[in-house]
This record gives C-alpha cells, structure tokens and sequence, in this order.
C-alpha cells in the first residue's frame, strides 16, 4: 500500500504549486513530477486529488495562469512583485478555506456532543 501524504507533504505540493512560473502551463503530471524531490517519492495525480486543499490550490493557480496570458507584459521587478503578491494572495485564500473547513467541523462536533448530550469532563476523562 502507498504511503499516504502527511501534513507536511501537502503543505510543500501547495507551496509549490503557489511557486509555479506564470508562464508555464500546470498540469497534474507536471506538479507529481515537480514535487517528487521535495516529498521524496513521487504521487500520483489521483492521490493529489484526493485532497481538497490541494485541488483548490491547483484550480486557483490554473485560473491565474489562464487569465496571465491575457495582461500585459510588465517590467521584471515589477513583474516579480506582482507574482510574489499574487502567490501570497493565493496562500491567504488557501488558509482562509481551511479555516473554515475546520470551523465547520467544529461545529459538527459540537452539534453531535450536544445531540448526545456529551460534555467536555466526559471526553477528557477517556
């Protein structure tokens, strides 16, 4: 059985699917094969996609890609600038979105502790 991807993978396939060069084309191939040094082994594409966090991460930098094809050519500082910006704006809406999975699965939590009458000594004494 494959290794299953940790915390710590995903954290550097996100980071460098928001690394990815504005003017390269991102491809699920593309990203396993970038990421194979950095988590050490290579995955395969649909065990990527089982992974919200990364498949968000992946749609979002495909869209910038897309719509980068459409602006105008900038100046190479400025043009660093703008894919640094961009690339923390993406990191942001990423921690934004799991955040609020992990707000809604608090609140599942806590609706199924109440429903069963649950209270937090009772966890804490198992």
């Amino acid at each position: 059985m494959a290794r299953r991807l940790t915390n710590n993978d995903k954290r550097k396939i996100i980071d460098s699917i928001n690394s990815w060069s504005l003017s390269d084309k991102i491809t699920w191939e593309g990203l396993c094969d970038s990421v194979t040094k950095k988590i050490g082994r290579r995955p395969t594409r649909q065990a990527l996609y089982m992974h919200k966090d990364i498949v968000g991460a992946f749609e979002v930098k495909k869209d910038v890609i897309k719509s980068k094809l459409k602006c105008q050519v900038r100046p190479g500082n400025l043009q660093v600038a703008a894919e640094r910006i961009e690339r923390l704006e993406k990191k942001l809406e990423d921690s934004a979105k799991t955040i609020d999975a992990q707000r809604e699965y608090i609140n599942k939590l806590l609706f199924f502790c109440g429903k069963h009458n649950i209270r937090e000594s009772d966890v804490k004494q198992r």
